[in-house]
């Protein structure tokens, strides 16, 4: 594998995650730039085979892609909704410090 950004082959994996009952999602980074991206792998079923010789190409079976983009899209969604409650305890934290007496409110000096 080489990072999409430098076209280096010094990789690292950051985080490993099962995501799908035959997908893992991974966290990689480049040792070279630094540069990070996400991949994901699928188990696909083997190749048939008869007295040992494999026959016919590899293709992966379409409901493999589809369970992998569901996947990704559910882990999106998730994603979103996290951020979204991020978002919502900040802005409550910020709204707590305006009223501490003495401060002068959020970002004052």
């Amino acid at each position: 594998m080489n990072c999409p950004s430098c076209n280096a082959t010094l990789i690292c994996v950051l985080e490993s995650r099962h995501t799908g009952k035959n997908v893992i999602s991974r966290k990689r980074q480049c040792k070279i730039c630094g540069y990070k991206w996400p991949t994901a792998e699928i188990t696909c079923p083997p190749i048939a085979s008869v007295a040992g010789r494999h026959w016919g190409s590899f293709k992966v079976r379409d409901e493999l892609v589809d369970e992998l983009v569901k996947d990704v899209e559910a882990s999106k969604a998730e994603a979103s909704t996290r951020a979204e409650a991020l978002e919502k305890e900040v802005a409550t934290l910020k709204e707590q410090l305006d009223w501490l007496p003495g401060k002068g409110g959020f970002g004052a000096r």
